[in-house]
């Protein structure tokens, strides 16, 4: 095991001069695209706190201008106030349809699609270029998967590609750096609880599950700059400390606080170190365990506890509270937060989201019954598999990542 020895922002930064990543999101389960659009906030923040043009280029396939998206109106927010950092593009039609289905327009759309998004790969002008349902246009037959390969290939050496979507092409896997899956987690369980409506969680050894998250707090303060609903979204990140600025997001949900006052509030907890319940051999004994790590848990847990509570919230995320929980860092936690919840009531709202909803992220151990007990009450859970990941080869001379 490593040390954590670079945190979001001074990692990141190496994009600017390294190979860019090529990733893969893909799978049955929830947050694919929600993953795409963290990518898409964390890289807008890289370019902010860096003060670079770290530009963004997101290009949506399947996703067609005739519907609206919850996240429209905050990325539109942000394009006002930042316009040198992002871009987005959408086609094609939006609602699903199969091979059968397919029509003329659909490859038009497709065709028309692949070509804006092959003069963002290769114009150099992006730092991150994130090809959101990519995946499902090449296996409708839309696109050739050999045209997409080679402009992949062409790309200028620093932009990062992030590509969505179920079924990915395995070229496209054989070539990819990071591939999470993303798929539904049913317990087999027969002792099933009776699920608390609105609290998802997404788990697993994969990454993409903060960036998941983040994506959703995306969604909720578009659907609050639309006026659908117009209370805030709250970030808890637990075992994320630091100074402002260490973590990608930082300057991003900054920036969001600042176009919509009272839309976010963001809260971190923690050291700036990976925390380990028994120290690995190699690792920084600073790492095991230490009693401040329990009151910067405790302090955070509070603060989750508060705003469920509340009411006031369109939707609560507590970034990698699960780890806490295995940490035994809160050693009543799952079943207080369990009892926060079941007590407080949701609505559904008429765009059809659940007003109130509350999202947990982490890893979570299957030795573990206090997190068992939480699986077993969600209303939802995705779980990714890490199929793919940076640092399991040899190719050092890329960067690390947007989504590290």
């Amino acid at each position: 095991m490593r040390p954590r020895q670079q945190l979001g922002v001074e990692a990141a930064l190496k994009v600017t001069t390294e190979i860019g990543r090529f990733s893969i999101y893909s799978g049955a389960g929830k947050g694919k695209s929600a993953a795409a659009l963290g990518v898409v906030l964390r890289s807008f923040g890289l370019g902010v706190a860096s003060n670079q043009k770290h530009r963004v280029a997101l290009v949506r396939f399947l996703k067609g201008a005739d519907r609206a998206y919850d996240e429209d109106a905050a990325i539109d927010a942000i394009r006002q106030r930042y316009p040198h950092l992002l871009d987005t593009v959408r086609f094609g039609r939006s609602e699903y349809f199969g091979v059968e289905e397919i029509v003329e327009s659909d490859k038009e759309e497709a065709v028309r699609g692949w070509q804006v998004a092959t003069g963002m790969l290769l114009s150099g002008l992006y730092k991150v270029v994130v090809l959101d349902e990519l995946n499902p246009v090449i296996d409708l037959g839309l696109l050739d998967v050999k045209d997409v390969l080679s402009i992949l290939k062409q790309r200028p050496n620093h932009v990062e590609v992030i590509i969505t979507g179920r079924s990915p092409h395995p070229d496209l896997v054989a070539i990819a750096e990071l591939h999470s899956e993303h798929n539904p987690h049913f317990l087999t369980s027969s002792t099933q609880e009776t699920p608390i409506t609105g609290l998802h969680l997404t788990i697993g050894p994969g990454k993409g599950k903060s960036t998941t998250a983040l994506g959703y707090a995306l969604r909720s303060v578009g659907r609050a700059f639309a006026g659908t609903d117009t209370r805030a979204v709250k970030i808890i990140q637990f075992l994320k400390g630091g100074a402002f600025g260490s973590y990608t997001e930082d300057a991003a949900l900054a920036a969001l606080q600042d176009i919509g006052p009272g839309l976010v509030e963001h809260e971190r907890y923690g050291r700036p170190v990976i925390i380990f319940k028994r120290l690995p051999a190699g690792v920084d004994p600073s790492q095991l365990r230490q009693p401040i790590d329990y009151a910067y848990a405790l302090s955070a847990f509070y603060s989750a506890i508060e705003a469920i509570k509340s009411g006031n919230y369109q939707m609560v995320i507590l970034d990698e509270i699960l780890p806490v929980f295995d940490l035994d860092l809160l050693p009543d936690g799952p079943q207080q937060l369990l009892d926060a919840l079941e007590s407080k009531s949701l609505t559904t709202a008429p765009g059809g989201y659940l007003r109130g909803a509350v999202h947990l992220t982490g890893r979570c151990w299957e030795e573990n019954p206090q997190t068992q007990k939480l699986l077993r009450a969600c209303d939802s859970c995705t779980y990714i598999e890490g199929h793919k990941h940076y640092f399991n080869h040899d190719r050092d001379s890329r960067a690390p990542g947007i989504d590290l």
